[in-house]
């Protein structure tokens, strides 16, 4: 009994303790909002979900200034972007020669690869899609200048034939000196019997007469004040073509072609007004062919060297009545400040109007002094055994009868030349091979 007592004291004991336990269970208070801050919260939710619907639709729909800005500046971006981040298509390698028009640039602009080694646009400081080779854009707007001049047929009272008069008076707006500066100009006025008006004149046709002016000292307004007489009969005044050739006098190579223009007598009726009033025809573009010539142009800043690869010429026009004693060679002149420093020559190729060179001339050359030297490469006959000197390569010891035609390249060139010679300057120490259309 005694330990049953016991057992019961402790049970009594536990559970004392267990109903005076320490854990407390938490209480949690309830949180209201007052209408004013349900308001506002729903307020600010709302602007919330605005701005957000509004900034999306501005940067999707085109109709949004900010898009409109956005594309504005994407666009400035993609001009002004450095044309050395871009590869151009190669103009021209010795294997084949390709055409390629303006669509060409403007579809594959965006496309181009890195470290191009050959160009055809123009090397500004910036790239300019619109900006195509001077060989495909319009040439419409070209001035050659014009030409003013009187015809008067003098014959007996019901004579057939009589006396052809061409006044030639002056010629006005020619274009520059290729080397810079006024040109020398001189008219070569050739007559042409055609029985057709539609017939062309071509290269091998011969005039049965031939006028020449005297040559007039730096000026692109000349004024001759000169008449030619021929005799001709009426029926002739019906099918004669007179055509007008303007030169430019040059020193050191064949006399440059600024312009010319075709007149028919038919239609200023001599036989009927015996006198005709003053006329002023414009020039066109020289249409004689004096063939072509393929050369490549690396420059090394480090060796401060140019280097000119002479590759080929193709369809050069022939000079002597022979062909077999035809001998093209290429001479190249640098000039600075007017005054020849440097020259160089190739071997002679003989019996071929499409010489293969494959000759290389190097030259001298700082950057300091690329602005200032101009390089004239020219295509000369040795044919008719007269040596040309380099000593003094001018036209005494050269005649011109013996140049076929040549290339200006450097800061006056035009065209063709002055992209190959921009090219060149962009594009150190890599070769740049062009066709060039001889002058």
């Amino acid at each position: 009994m005694i330990i049953n007592e016991t057992n019961t004291t402790e049970l009594d004991t536990n559970s004392t303790l267990g109903t005076e336990s320490p854990f407390i269970p938490l209480q949690f208070t309830s949180f209201k909002l007052t209408e004013e801050e349900r308001l506002l919260v729903i307020f600010i939710c709302g602007a919330i979900v605005m701005v957000v619907t509004v900034a999306t639709v501005c940067l999707v729909t085109e109709c949004c200034w900010l898009f409109q800005s956005g594309q504005w500046k994407k666009k400035d971006a993609t001009l002004k972007t450095p044309l050395m981040d871009f590869s151009l298509p190669p103009h021209y390698t010795t294997s084949t020669v390709q055409k390629c028009h303006s669509e060409f640039y403007l579809d594959r602009l965006q496309k181009l690869s890195k470290n191009s080694v050959h160009s055809m646009l123009p090397l500004n400081s910036q790239l300019d899609p619109y900006n195509i080779p001077g060989e495909y854009r319009d040439m419409d707007d070209a001035n050659y200048g014009q030409v003013t001049f009187s015809l008067r047929f003098a014959s007996k009272d019901k004579a057939t034939t009589g006396q052809l008069c061409i006044l030639l008076k002056e010629a006005q707006d020619l274009p520059p000196k290729p080397y810079g500066g006024a040109c020398d100009p001189y008219i070569i006025i050739k007559l042409y019997l055609l029985r057709n008006r539609h017939q062309k004149i071509k290269q091998s046709s011969v005039p049965f007469c031939v006028f020449q002016s005297s040559v007039k000292k730096k000026t692109r307004h000349p004024l001759f004040m000169e008449n030619f007489v021929v005799s001709a009969s009426k029926s002739d005044l019906k099918i004669c073509v007179a055509r007008f050739f303007i030169y430019d006098s040059d020193k050191y190579a064949n006399d440059t072609e600024l312009g010319e223009c075709i007149i028919y007598l038919k239609d200023y009726y001599l036989w009927k007004n015996p006198q005709t009033e003053q006329q002023t025809i414009d020039l066109i573009e020289p249409q004689e062919d004096k063939g072509k010539l393929c050369l490549g142009l690396t420059y090394l800043p480090t060796a401060q060297r140019v280097t000119f690869t002479i590759v080929q010429a193709d369809h050069l026009k022939l000079t002597p009545e022979n062909p077999a004693h035809f001998a093209p060679f290429v001479r190249v002149l640098m000039l600075c400040r007017g005054r020849i420093v440097q020259k160089r020559k190739t071997n002679v190729c003989r019996g071929s109007s499409f010489p293969v060179f494959n000759e290389v001339l190097v030259f001298d050359l700082p950057p300091s002094e690329l602005e200032n030297v101009l390089f004239v490469v020219i295509v000369s006959e040795n044919g008719g055994g007269s040596n040309c000197s380099m000593e003094d390569p001018t036209i005494s010891s050269c005649q011109k009868k013996h140049h076929v035609g040549k290339i200006i390249l450097g800061k006056y060139a035009k065209g063709r030349a002055l992209e190959h010679w921009t090219a060149m300057k962009q594009s150190p120490r890599k070769l740049l091979t062009y066709w060039h259309t001889l002058c």
